[in-house]
């Protein structure tokens, strides 16, 4: 019993020397939570590594004189103390569960032995307790227990068990747990710093890691996982490899929708053949020489459709001689300091870099603008209806121009952006918009009329700061109307408003191309009905497909008129009024209005000249089975005559 409160003196006396050294080096090293976490390593080396061998023996033969004695103090104290929770003093060979329970009650867990302490009230001051109690405390958790549990124990627990704590206390114990962030790494503070001199009894040196916080979260995480757990784990796993799978499938449907959606338009061959232009010895090519350098029927073709054909959509870069279908450039050549001719990738795209594309459409009998603006809108795109047309615009990429009777007119400065128009209208397949069109007209009439194609280019020159300076702009827009190409001012809000009124000047356009287009294979069938009756089925079928052509004659002429009134923006914004003229004039709408109404008009009239033709052969031919009828009756009468002159019969009969 001496050697035991000699050891319980010396353990007191080694705790206030474990809180002075603490402090110290918390002071110069560690931060204030840390100064109940860290172990002098003086201590530690008096704890048991030079009387390990010694008392090991000694340990064996007091254990079981010390468990009785433990037990007859807690038969005297259970009375006394009925609501103090204590907690039976296990041997220091015991699990590590066990020994973390007991040395929150002991006064040291040393392997010479340990002794119940006396009973501590939780309202004692901060100093004492701190200085006292956890400091011993904390001396035989790191003592006894392994650096491996140290971790453990660490990550998995905020508080020891059994210990009781005042407020105080436990705001600090609280923060010592804490785990302290710097510079995207953090630290444990029960992780101790060892010297590589000095080790705990039966233990490897300690290492400070560094570890960022996903790693933290993991490990505590991973500690003491059961069969139950992994079995859990391995569920988890397979629930985890199924949700992937089933999401690997749905995002293989995705990309098949996106893809489709995306439409990947060729490259526009334009700077192609700018650049075999340029690098040619006379500066002009032929069509021929174009289509072998470029292999136009394996790569363009098919999209593009001829090289003349694509060339006449860009009439402001190229010129196509009428004489040896030579190609050559509108443009002169940009030179650096007149000394030399820019060749190569700089020359072409300094000549093309601000021309654009422009292609309309006419798709369908009419559409539903809310519907379409409510599609694009959840596209992402920028929708509004201004003056009964949908605008859809993608920023510096693209404007779209939706007209209620079926017309698209698409504006880009790279035609691999075409892909939307592709997409949604000209594709035979369903498109995300095909609610909203309706009474869509046959593929194969799409596909051999549209697009047409034109080219615009924004007028950086532009000054509405006076009328002389407007009059230059409307002059140099009215310039280059002549190839197809529309200079459009590149300012706020007219660039859009321009844009709107040569997209209904060419929407027109379309319309009376499509029509005059199905006009002329109406003539093909007007041509082909014949003017004679070849019997009473024929007459009564073609009777019907003669009603049929006059009825989509006068359902063009109809859409066609409609498109004779003048445009309600122009009643709104004035200032348009010229270049809505100047496009008019170029376009040619009003004439092509004009003769493809006579046109139709002579169709009918050519239509109703045969049928009335018809009419009276089948009248002719409705006599003659009149007089066929005749004959036959005439000549059942005269049968009956004979008979009953020649062949008299009797009154019985009769």
């Amino acid at each position: 019993m001496s050697g035991r409160h000699g050891d319980d003196d010396e353990s007191s006396g080694s705790a206030y020397s474990l809180h002075s050294d603490r402090s110290d080096y918390a002071q110069s090293k560690t931060p204030r939570r840390w100064r109940s976490r860290v172990l002098s390593t003086e201590q530690q080396t008096r704890s048991g590594i030079e009387k390990e061998e010694m008392e090991e023996k000694e340990e064996r033969d007091k254990y079981t004189q010390q468990e009785q004695e433990q037990q007859q103090q807690q038969e005297i104290h259970k009375h006394k103390h009925k609501h103090e929770g204590r907690e039976k003093v296990d041997s220091p060979f015991q699990s590590r569960s066990q020994s973390r329970s007991s040395s929150s009650v002991s006064a040291n867990t040393s392997h010479e032995g340990s002794v119940l302490s006396k009973p501590r009230s939780p309202y004692q001051s901060y100093q004492t307790y701190y200085g006292d109690v956890v400091a011993q405390v904390m001396q035989s958790e790191i003592s006894s227990v392994p650096s491996d549990s140290l971790r453990d124990w660490g990550s998995s627990t905020n508080r020891l068990p059994g210990c009781l704590l005042d407020p105080q206390t436990e705001t600090v114990m609280e923060e010592s747990n804490t785990i302290i962030q710097r510079d995207n790494k953090v630290i444990s503070p029960l992780l101790l710093l060892t010297d590589n001199r000095t080790n705990v009894l039966h233990e490897d040196p300690v290492a400070v890691e560094m570890k960022d916080l996903s790693d933290v979260v993991s490990d505590s995480n991973n500690l003491r996982i059961g069969d139950s757990a992994l079995e859990n784990n391995n569920n988890n796993n397979n629930n985890n490899n199924n949700n992937n799978n089933n999401n690997n499938n749905n995002n293989n449907n995705n990309n098949n929708i996106v893809e489709r959606m995306k439409y990947e338009t060729p490259e526009d061959p334009r700077n192609h053949i700018i650049n075999v232009i340029i690098n040619s010895p006379t500066g002009s090519v032929t069509l021929q020489s174009i289509r072998e350098a470029l292999q136009w029927d394996e790569q363009f073709a098919a999209t593009n459709g001829t090289v003349f054909d694509y060339l006449q959509g860009y009439q402001s870069i190229f010129a196509v001689s009428p004489v040896d279908d030579r190609v050559t450039l509108r443009r002169p050549l940009q030179r650096t300091k007149g000394r030399r001719t820019i060749r190569g990738p700089r020359g072409y795209h300094a000549i093309s870099s601000r021309i654009g594309s422009i292609s309309y459409s006419y798709v369908a009998n009419a559409f539903d603008l809310d519907a379409l603006a409510a599609i694009y809108k959840r596209r992402g795109y920028e929708a509004s209806i201004i003056f009964n047309v949908l605008h859809v615009s993608s920023h510096h990429v693209f404007d779209l121009f939706l007209f209620p009777y079926g017309v698209v007119v698409w504006w880009g400065l790279n035609r691999r952006d075409h892909w939307i128009v592709e997409d949604d209208f000209l594709s035979s397949g369903c498109s995300y918009v095909s609610e909203a069109i309706k009474e869509r007209y046959s593929q194969k009439s799409i596909d051999e009329l549209f697009p047409f194609w034109c080219s615009y280019e924004l007028d950086e020159q532009y000054d509405s700061s006076s009328a002389a300076t407007k009059k230059d702009a409307l002059d140099r827009f009215a310039t280059h109307l002549c190839f197809d190409h529309y200079l459009i001012p590149d300012v706020a809000p007219l660039r859009t408003q321009v844009m709107l009124t040569v997209s209904y000047s060419l929407g027109r356009t379309a319309v009376v191309d499509f029509f005059d287009s199905m006009t002329q294979k109406l003539q093909k069938h007007v041509l082909s009905i014949p003017s004679d009756i070849r019997g009473l089925l024929d007459y009564f079928s073609t009777r019907r497909q003669i009603a049929h052509l006059e009825g989509e004659l006068h359902l063009s002429l109809v859409a066609i008129t409609a498109l004779r009134d003048t445009p309600e923006f122009l009643w709104e914004m004035p200032w348009l009024d010229e270049y809505y003229e100047l496009s008019e004039r170029q376009n040619s709408s009003e004439q092509l209005l004009s003769w493809y109404c006579a046109k139709s008009d002579a169709l009918l009239q050519q239509l109703a000249n045969i049928k009335i033709r018809r009419f009276r052969l089948f009248m002719l031919g409705s006599d003659v089975f009149l007089i066929l009828l005749l004959v036959i009756d005439v000549c059942f009468i005269m049968l009956r005559f004979i008979l009953r002159l020649y062949f008299p019969l009797d009154k019985s009969m009769e």
